[in-house]
């Protein structure tokens, strides 16, 4: 079916363009173009350069809503639309308190497992690390060596080297341990390691007990910390569930509302008489049925 068109053009104070957007252009369907370039002979227009404050809380509302375990629930569309964006920024707020303590504990249980992915080789030494770190007259060196210049170093070891090595674990590339050395020494021996492409690793002096030990410690610390990571993520769900009904109400809201703001895209504002008054222009195309009506409804319209 072919609908007759007309060309038509609104204008108003430039405050109340949202209130005739939202009264009668979302009643009316209408094909709006850009006011600019239709009236281009027409002196001082201006486009609106309104940043529209309605995007970012329609963002996070998108974004609490793609959390809710039944994004097309009940919906609450009692809240004003100052309301919405009070109950979005409180959220958000809440929320971000939440995720930065998550992120901390992230952080931290991924610390607790570089050091337990440190520490698991040298499982299989029977030493204490407090201890061996304290010795007075002796030093410890942790670390690894290609099992290619692994048999070197057994010769070196053999041929009366002062150092004793300890063999940790193996892969296929690498015998991890630790080798201990005179005071007097260590500079000596240090270089004959270096020779063989020791690789020294250096554990944390906090370490307590054996390395088993010390590794069953830390399986605990990242057993407890997932679990605060867990009631965290159970304390974020109950948050945006808590909000659901009226995070859904917000988000269809807050789409029309943008979409209203964004009327000023196609408008244009124009200066009027002596005090500089503002008012705004929109043009485009409208069904004449869509007008008679449009027409006879703003009569009423004193504003």
């Amino acid at each position: 079916m072919i609908v007759k068109m007309k060309f038509l053009s609104i204008s108003g104070p430039r405050t109340d363009i949202d209130r005739v957007s939202a009264s009668y252009l979302s009643k009316y369907e209408m094909q709006l173009e850009n006011a600019i370039t239709e009236l281009k002979t027409t002196d001082n227009l201006m486009p609106f350069m309104d940043v529209n404050p309605y995007k970012e809380p329609l963002s996070k509302a998108e974004q609490y809503v793609a959390m809710l375990a039944q994004p097309k629930g009940e919906m609450d569309t009692s809240l004003t639309a100052d309301e919405i964006l009070t109950m979005i920024r409180d959220l958000n707020h809440d929320y971000l308190d939440l995720k930065a303590r998550e992120d901390r504990l992230k952080k931290q249980k991924e610390e607790f497992l570089e050091r337990l992915h440190e520490l698991e080789p040298f499982q299989p030494l029977e030493l204490n690390l407090k201890e061996v770190y304290g010795y007075q007259y002796m030093k410890v060196r942790f670390g690894r060596v290609n099992v290619e210049y692994y048999q070197k170093l057994e010769k070196y070891l053999f041929d009366d080297l002062n150092a004793v090595f300890i063999e940790g674990a193996r892969d296929e590339n690498y015998v991890y341990g630790c080798y201990f050395t005179s005071n007097p020494e260590v500079c000596k021996i240090d270089s004959v390691f270096n020779s063989l492409h020791f690789e020294r690793i250096s554990l944390s002096s906090d370490f307590i007990g054996t390395p088993t030990q010390a590794c069953e410690e830390l399986q605990k610390e990242i057993g407890k910390t997932k679990k605060k990571i867990k009631k965290i993520n159970q304390s974020i769900r109950v948050l945006v569930e808590k909000h659901a009904a009226e995070l859904l109400g917000a988000q269809k809201r807050l789409e029309e509302l943008c979409n209203i703001f964004d009327v000023r895209k196609m408008a244009a504002r124009i200066e009027e008489g002596d005090n500089k008054e503002e008012y705004y222009i929109l043009c485009g195309w409208m069904g004449e049925e869509d007008v008679a009506k449009f027409l006879e409804e703003t009569k009423k319209d004193n504003k």
